[in-house]
């Protein structure tokens, strides 16, 4: 999800890129919770950042991993790049959507349970092109027991709206023009709570604002990160 990144700003930025618990090429045994996600961010920072304090970009579930972090190890965050996510947790009709679709990838497959989402992650103009291909690759790679672990993760996950004006952290809030999942209007709202946090909108962008727009994001990255 995050090549397009790591190749274009390896060269100024030391870039890691983890895996979470699960996908690509790790592994899950349990299911866990978004506090111990960000646990396991913090272990990569101790060992791969020198033990320096980092800029924790996320996306999506990703985002809610930034939340827990920042609760848990704010003193060891520089700054946030929050992208198309958001801090409400999920209400009970979300909630049990996400339990249904664990069950429904443990029973049945991981892309019969995910398959449904591929229209609310991309916009109907990448249709057909090399974003639609990817987002296919990536969806059907993972496993039943990864996406039941994060769906039920993320059912579980703290709400963080009423925190958000005690977040300093400087933050960089990002989505797309047509992102049905983080929408706008909400997020440039919640984004205005937060003391630090700058808000960008990304034209004809959906969910996957990294691999729909990656010039645009990473120049937005750069633009805001500084050297």
């Amino acid at each position: 999800m995050w090549l397009g990144q790591l190749e274009a700003l390896s060269s100024r930025y030391h870039v890691i890129v983890p895996e979470l618990r699960g996908f690509g090429g790790s592994t899950v045994d349990n299911d866990y919770t978004l506090a111990e996600l960000a646990d396991d961010i913090e272990q990569v920072r101790i060992h791969l950042s020198n033990n320096q304090p980092i800029r924790l970009a996320g996306l999506s579930m990703g985002g809610y991993v930034c939340f827990e972090y920042w609760k848990r190890f704010s003193h060891q965050l520089h700054s946030m790049v929050l992208a198309n996510t958001k801090p409400s947790a999920d209400d009970e009709a979300a909630k049990n959507g996400r339990l249904a679709m664990a069950e429904k990838a443990i029973q049945e497959g991981a892309w019969p349970a995910v398959a449904p989402m591929l229209d609310r992650l991309i916009p109907a103009s990448t249709k057909g092109t090399d974003v639609e291909s990817q987002m296919l690759a990536m969806m059907q790679s993972a496993a039943p027991q990864a996406v039941a672990a994060a769906q039920r993760a993320m059912a579980g996950r703290l709400d963080f709206t009423e925190l958000l004006p005690s977040i300093q952290t400087k933050t960089l809030v990002i989505t797309g023009e047509f992102d049905p999942i983080a929408p706008p209007a909400p997020t440039r709202a919640w984004a205005e709570k937060m003391p630090n946090a700058a808000y960008i909108e990304f034209a004809g962008a959906g969910h996957m604002t990294p691999i729909e727009s990656p010039k645009k994001f990473n120049d937005a990255l750069v633009q805001f990160l500084g050297s």
